[in-house]
């Protein structure tokens, strides 16, 4: 009987595909809690702290931020916390009005250390502009003002057991509250997904998108000709050394074109560290950086770029 149920776990797991082949049981189901048009799926997968990205800091460490944009600043700093890992889904993005960074909707879920509460909740108490009963859940919701640069948005927080539940829209939030109390089949970014064939089992940290119609070209970033932006896999190795792009589109021009943008953009940018970039088919780019490089806030302005929040300077 031992022998057969120790078999049966061996097939179960190795017949595994996806995202439960990468990651573990708890944040494959953080991520069924998503909306399930989400386009974009960023994960820190191993315990961490959001403090700010420093300058001259290594890319394997700080490309961790990305999940962080949910419980950001104006000025793009994080609200700090120890977490075990951050789950953070997004979509309909929109170009600001001018220079800045955009708006887009979407939530982010952090399993939170034990004993972070009462301190987050310490500095929610004194930014927040006001409180409100959301679902049964006691939230936190920030009005961002609007700039010349950025329109006026909402936030909210709240917590519920382990997690903080962060969104920058208020149906997000919805959304997930219920999705975690009434579980759902359709998942966001479901397994069909090419995308999810590249992610390395195990990583610290990955990202998947699937492009939308409207965004499908982007290029007013990248100068991809007649590229047409298809999906994105991002991930870090898990010896550190490499973070791993896979571009996806469809066009003659699309290798090309992401060559000339990643290895481009960061010569000029003064990024002075390995970026390969190789096919894998006619429709498939791989694109290496060195993560243990320093200066990670060039090659992280194009993965921001990438994953739906470009900023404009």
């Amino acid at each position: 009987m031992l022998l057969t149920a120790y078999a049966l776990a061996l097939f179960t797991s190795s017949s595994q595909t996806g995202l439960a082949s990468i990651t573990t049981p708890e944040v494959a189901q953080v991520v069924s809690w998503l909306p399930p048009d989400t386009e974009t799926l960023v994960v820190a997968a191993e315990p961490g702290y959001t403090g700010a990205t420093k300058e001259g800091s290594k890319l394997a460490s700080d490309v961790r931020s990305l999940a962080c944009m949910a419980f950001s600043n104006q000025e793009g700093d994080p609200l700090p916390l120890s977490y075990r890992f951050i789950v953070d889904g997004s979509k309909n993005y929109r170009f600001p009005k001018d220079l800045g960074i955009g708006t887009w909707e979407g939530c982010a879920i952090v399993a939170l250390q034990d004993g972070q509460r009462a301190t987050i909740e310490q500095r929610l108490k004194k930014s927040a502009d006001h409180t409100a009963q959301l679902a049964g859940h006691f939230t936190y919701v920030f009005q961002t003002k609007e700039t010349e640069y950025q329109a006026s948005w909402k936030k909210y927080i709240c917590f519920d057991g382990p997690y903080m539940i962060c969104a920058v829209d208020k149906n997000s939030f919805l959304q997930v509250l219920d999705r975690k109390v009434h579980p759902h089949s359709d998942r966001a970014l479901p397994d069909s997904l090419e995308e999810w064939k590249y992610p390395e089992a195990g990583t610290a940290f990955f990202a998947i998108r699937k492009f939308t119609a409207p965004y499908a070209q982007l290029n007013g970033i990248t100068n991809m000709g007649d590229a047409k932006m298809d999906g994105l896999a991002v991930w870090l190795s898990k010896d550190r050394k490499a973070l791993n792009v896979i571009s996806i589109a469809d066009g003659s021009q699309a290798f090309q074109g992401d060559k000339n943008f990643w290895q481009g953009f960061l010569k000029q940018e003064g990024w002075k560290h390995s970026v390969d970039v190789t096919a894998v088919d006619s429709r498939t780019t791989r694109i290496v950086l060195d993560a243990q490089g320093d200066h990670s806030e060039r090659p992280l302005f194009i993965l921001m770029a990438m994953l739906g929040h470009p900023i404009f300077v």
